[in-house]
């Protein structure tokens, strides 16, 4: 599925990066395609962890989305990774549910954004 990646560095590393798409049928087949975008492969370095890059990811990709007039921003991750779990919540995002997607089987969390 393609999608456009969205970069922070630091001189001019990566320090963390996530996918936004328009679409995911594979994961998300139930949901609004058209009022939605979906964020995937979220990954912050390392020796940058703590530092709250995750969420400025997250809160970049709620603006973007919120300017493209979606209504939500949607994840899935391993329905075993608590730690993410958690993150998300903190995010905002409230878990929709969990279900087997090809062949993982993933929690699937969404973030209802405001009316514009």
């Amino acid at each position: 599925m393609s999608g456009e990646y969205r970069v922070l560095d630091c001189g001019g590393s990566i320090i963390a990066s996530c996918r936004l798409q328009s679409r995911d049928p594979d994961f998300w087949p139930d949901a609004d395609a058209e009022g939605s975008r979906y964020l995937h492969r979220l990954v912050v370095a390392r020796a940058h962890a703590g530092q709250g890059l995750a969420l400025r990811l997250i809160d970049a990709a709620a603006s973007e989305a919120l300017q493209a007039g979606c209504k939500w921003l949607r994840l899935d991750c391993a329905a075993d990774r608590q730690p993410l779990h958690r993150l998300y919540a903190c995010a905002g995002f409230t878990l929709r549910d969990e279900r087997t997607c090809l062949r993982w089987h993933v929690a699937r969390f969404e973030l209802a954004l405001p009316s514009n």
